[in-house]
């Protein structure tokens, strides 16, 4: 079972995710908020998290904390362009993904029919 979570203050992104067709996102504005979101005892419930880019020292201190404090997350970045240096250090630091920041919902939902088509072997444990 997928959950989507969206961490971030842009209103129009947030906008967009109210449309994603089949899910209810839980909207979180603190990666804190975004770690009791996905806090659960069920092996079988993912969630995938769109991190809407801002400064990248809190970002990078959000996305590892998620990270290492849970394995059932595929980390989305909502961003605009990034230098092939800051796409690094985003990908070492743990986002699985990136998504423009003018994305459609189309977009949103093709994302996320995309990891929902392959959940099994996204989620595998090691």
């Amino acid at each position: 079972m997928i959950r989507i979570v969206y961490l971030g203050k842009n209103l129009k992104t947030q906008e967009r995710l109210k449309y994603i067709p089949g899910h209810t996102v839980k909207f979180t504005s603190t990666y804190k908020d975004a770690a009791e979101v996905c806090t659960t005892n069920l092996t079988d419930e993912h969630f995938i998290v769109f991190y809407e880019r801002s400064v990248r020292n809190e970002d990078l201190t959000a996305i590892t904390y998620l990270r290492k404090k849970f394995e059932n997350l595929y980390i989305i970045l909502i961003t605009g362009p990034l230098s092939s240096q800051d796409r690094l250090i985003y990908q070492n630091c743990g986002i699985n993904d990136t998504l423009d920041v003018d994305a459609t919902i189309t977009e949103f939902n093709k994302k996320i029919c995309f990891i929902a088509d392959r959940e099994e072997i996204l989620f595998k444990k090691q």
